[in-house]
């Protein structure tokens, strides 16, 4: 089934994550499988979490409810396996400060009903399926780098009504499956190389960040030599964002993202600069 959903690195990294459910939290990503319907995504991760145990071991929240305070639904994490959501609808990150916590194992607060609440490190990692990923979030360059893309870009047209069966008669295949991911994943020490899946990150880098959106919009280019004021291109920035519906960020969270798409800023005196290639700025 993963092979006729996905191109051969592709699959090869998709199975790299999953086996990423075993181990411990040295890469800090999380999964995120995206595509629309007749993909094939949902019925994978119902598959995997077949093979771990069902429900039993696998809890299936959203990304939303892993990192939403006061954590009622992180109570149901614990002990599991694994979390795989087989359809979270559209992307919603919530709380990017906990989703850094979670990534990490870091100890995160959880709230049973009527219960005290409580603290636990290491949480199970999570394979979230989505159908869209949202262009409009400005996620922080630490999210970004935390997300690992796996794009289900095929339709598959021949439906088998028996797979879900014949999937589950494939249980420990399908967790040796796993296991010769971890495997692999631990002895290169880092996820394989797919083009699909590098080309589809660099995409959603400039979709979910309006600072590149607007670069590339203006055609400035960052410049080793020339350089305009911050302010001056903050303020055009500031009406761009408005007539395109991005939330504002402040001057510093702007140099910021200018710094995280490689161009130099820079304190000269009172002013700051950003080294960015300028014709004119619209009025």
């Amino acid at each position: 089934a993963v092979s006729d959903a996905l191109d051969k690195d592709t699959a090869k990294v998709f199975q790299e994550a999953c086996g990423n459910l075993f181990l411990g939290f040295e890469h800090e990503i999380i999964t995120i499988l995206v595509g629309d319907g007749l993909n094939g995504k949902s019925t994978i991760c119902n598959a995997i979490a077949y093979a771990l145990g069902g429900r039993d071991n696998v809890s299936e929240l959203t990304l939303k409810q892993i990192t939403d305070e006061p954590g009622q639904h992180r109570a149901n994490m614990i002990g599991k396996i694994a979390n795989i959501c087989p359809d979270s609808g559209d992307l919603d990150v919530g709380n990017e400060d906990n989703l850094k916590r979670y990534c990490s194992g870091e100890p995160m607060s959880f709230k049973r009903l009527y219960e005290q609440p409580g603290t636990i490190s290491g949480l199970p990692k999570s394979l979230i399926c989505t159908n869209t990923l949202s262009s409009t979030s400005d996620h922080s360059p630490g999210f970004l780098r935390r997300l690992l893309i796996i794009p289900f870009n095929k339709v598959i047209k021949d439906v088998n009504v028996n797979l879900k069966k014949e999937l589950e008669a494939e249980a420990d295949g399908i967790l040796n499956w796993l296991l010769e991911g971890a495997k692999r994943l631990e002895k290169q020490g880092k996820f394989s190389h797919s083009d699909t899946i590098a080309e589809r990150k660099e995409s959603y880098q400039i979709e979910s960040n309006p600072v590149a959106m607007w670069l590339r919009e203006r055609d400035f280019k960052p410049h080793p030599v020339e350089k305009v004021r911050l302010g001056n291109i903050y303020s055009d920035f500031e009406k761009w964002r408005i007539c395109n519906g991005y939330k504002q960020i402040s001057n510093k969270k702007f140099a910021e993202r200018l710094r995280f798409l490689g161009v130099d800023v820079r304190q000269y005196g009172a002013y700051t600069y950003a080294y960015l290639a300028v014709d004119d700025l619209p009025t």
